[in-house]
Order: C-alpha cells, then structure tokens, then sequence
C-alpha cells in the first residue's frame, strides 16, 4: 500500500483491488473514496502526493506513467515519462511552484514536470 498526509492531515491510502485511494482523518474516518471511471487506471500505485489545488497525483507502473486527479476521482492528466531504463516505482513530491518532482527507486535519477505535465528538467543519470 502506499500512503500520503496532506496539510488537512487526512491520509491517503492506496487500495488496489478496488483501483482506488481511500481518505482517512487522523481518528481512522473515512471521509470519502476517490475512484477513477477509467478501469484500472490506479494498477500498481508506487506513490501518492497532493499538490497546492488539492489535485491527488498518483505514480504507477508497469508502465510507469503519472496520473492527476481531482478529489471527486475526474482523471485530469496521464503523464507518461521518457526514461530510456524501466522503471518499477518511485518516489513523487510537489513542491511550492506544484512542479512534480519524480525520482525512480532504480536510478539516482529526477524528473521535474510542471504543473501541466510538460517536463522541464532533468538531473543524474540513467543506469
């Protein structure tokens, strides 16, 4: 499972089998479930994060791809990274500017992509 605290302190937690993100209060409430219409589009999460408007951002892979949610689970943006290695997992962070930072487990390698999804920087190497 992979697991997020945003600034609320409600906890994000991955599930799966039901290609979906649950959101707890720090009580363990469930406060809501957030499931994309699109059919496994949530296979093998590696990350959660939540950027400065509230949008959930999701790393998977197998392919390795990014996804952009609104809380209500509308899919705004599919991300998929050129990395000339494959990928298995991640870690993900936004930061101030809600620029996505990507690292892979496998390489000392980033990603920097905006806040659209257009990459705009790079650093370390590949394999």
């Amino acid at each position: 499972a992979t697991i997020f605290i945003d600034k609320k302190d409600h906890i994000y937690v991955s599930n799966e089998p039901e290609n979906q993100i649950l959101v707890f209060d720090t009580e363990g409430e469930h406060l809501r479930s957030i499931s994309p219409k699109q059919n496994k589009i949530l296979s093998n999460m590696a990350a959660i994060t939540v950027d400065n408007k509230n949008r959930v951002i999701v790393s998977c892979y197998d392919p390795y791809y990014l996804v952009i949610l609104d809380q209500k689970g509308n899919v705004l943006k599919m991300i998929r990274p050129t990395i000339d290695a494959p990928v298995v997992s991640g870690d993900l962070v936004v930061d101030h500017h809600n620029n996505i930072i990507l690292c892979p487990h496998e390489y000392p390698y980033i990603l920097i992509f905006n806040e659209n999804g257009e990459k705009i920087g790079s650093y370390g190497t590949v394999g």
